[in-house]
């Protein structure tokens, strides 16, 4: 969803009202499914491993088969230089701040294989299921690329 507006606000009051307008959008149980619905089935087509997937660096989650990349990203907090052979593409790097990066809650691998977050519930009950079951864990509200 975008939206654009023509006002005399500034940017930052700009932003904050299209939060709030999200915000109350995302409480709409038919759009929050209307969205994940349309996100689950817009796979981000792969880009070859040219990087492995190393201390500091992002990459989609994904499946192991071709095309399947998602929308949720990860950042590696070790060598992960497995998952290079299943197609997992890093695409960026943290090139400042891994030490808050470390202090990031760490709830460990997504369920059913670990303690972490079911993906399915993730889904259907966005960050309420989030905030319910894992009420320690961080959130990434603001990030910036730069070449």
């Amino acid at each position: 969803i975008f939206f654009a507006a023509l006002t005399s606000s500034s940017p930052a009051e700009m932003v904050e009202k299209m939060h709030a307008k999200l915000d109350k959008l995302m409480k709409n149980p038919q759009i929050l499914k209307d969205i994940v619905a349309s996100f689950k089935q817009a796979n981000v087509i792969d880009d070859p491993v040219i990087q492995s997937n190393s201390r500091g660096y992002l990459s989609f989650a994904k499946t192991g088969r071709p095309n399947s990349r998602t929308t949720q990203l990860f950042i590696n907090l070790g060598d992960n230089s497995r998952l290079d052979k299943g197609g997992f593409a890093p695409f960026a790097q943290v090139i400042q701040g891994m030490d808050i990066v470390d202090q990031i809650y760490k709830v460990g691998e997504a369920a059913p294989s670990g303690p972490g977050p079911s993906q399915r519930q993730i889904q259907l009950l966005g960050n309420d299921y989030l905030k319910k079951n894992f009420p320690k864990i961080d959130y990434i509200n603001r990030a910036w690329f730069t070449e």
